[in-house]
């Protein structure tokens, strides 16, 4: 029998996570974003530096991640750096350093480690820092690799320099023709790719503009997108359990596409929803002081909530 929302965000976070196991909800992206922000506006008092900033992002990574892994999620693909910031001065010296604390924290390793957690990079890294300042972090990336590599529990990939994977994957299909003749196939790309096999992307969380990125061959149409209003590192556990409630009880509740089924009630309930929102885009947005606030676009009409 399907839970009451308000009864499902109460429930224990062990009966939440059995329920995320037994549904198809396997693999989460999580592109973390506003971290930036959520530090000036949680840390005022606190000088606004690199190391302030990164000590106060141990705790988030950990926090958010164990979040998440307590309610079934088991394998996490969080994007952390794009190719693009090596080209943003503001801000590639802290991705950089992010990065680096990601693969080396004593506290972040820890955590790996007391919570069996396997963690694996994906992306074009190694091309990207081989000749550049930072080809000094490819070696606690591998490092970090090997160490989690017999962890069984949790599966955790960070991307770096995942943006656009279709150099990586025609390089992967051709050594694997040349070495065994045949063309592979999508599960064994993604498994080339990634270092073992991911499910395709069950859901997306995402943050400010709506965008989604940095989950080659992952999406294959079916992920579920969903966009925080605040910061990530806001997100609580009763948003993470709505978040699962609505992809496992309401998106896939009842097949779609049987229109011609639905009686008068719902036709109506159906008209007087499109109709208070004719001309309403879901995604559009203002800028205020250069930064990008979404708007509310969506009215549902009394009688739908009776």
């Amino acid at each position: 029998m399907q839970p009451d929302l308000k009864e499902f965000v109460n429930w224990p976070s062990d009966v939440i996570a059995k329920c995320v196991r037994e549904s198809d909800l396997r693999v989460c992206v999580f592109a973390v974003n506003g971290t930036r922000r959520w530090f000036r506006l949680e840390h005022p008092d606190t000088p606004d530096s690199i190391s302030s900033y990164l000590e106060a992002m141990v705790d988030v990574h950990i926090r958010l991640c164990r979040l998440l892994f307590e309610h079934g999620l088991d394998t996490l693909v969080i994007p952390v750096f794009g190719s693009e910031l090596l080209g943003r001065s503001g801000y590639q010296e802290i991705a950089v350093k992010g990065l680096f604390r990601l693969a080396t924290d004593p506290l972040i390793r820890e955590f790996y480690s007391s919570d069996d957690i396997r963690v694996r990079y994906y992306g074009n890294y190694h091309d990207s820092f081989q000749e550049s300042p930072w080809c000094d972090l490819l070696a606690p990336f591998d490092d970090l690799i090997e160490r989690t590599a017999q962890h069984k529990k949790h599966r955790l990939f960070l991307g770096a320099c995942a943006e656009d994977a279709t150099d990586a994957i025609a390089r992967l299909s051709i050594d694997f023709y040349k070495n065994h003749g045949v063309v592979p196939t999508r599960e064994k790309l993604v498994e080339l790719y990634y270092g073992e096999y991911v499910d395709p992307a069950n859901i997306f969380i995402g943050f400010d503009s709506f965008c989604v990125f940095d989950m080659p061959l992952l999406d294959v149409g079916a992920t579920g997108l969903y966009f925080t209003v605040c910061p990530s590192p806001y997100l609580s556990s009763t948003q993470l359990r709505e978040i699962i409630y609505d992809h496992i009880y309401v998106r896939h509740a009842v097949p779609t596409g049987n229109f011609s089924s639905l009686g008068y009630p719902a036709l109506e309930n159906m008209k007087s929803f499109y109709e208070a929102n004719m001309g309403k885009t879901q995604g559009i947005g203002f800028l205020k002081d250069s930064v990008w606030y979404p708007t509310g676009q969506v009215t549902v009409p009394p009688e739908m909530h009776r």
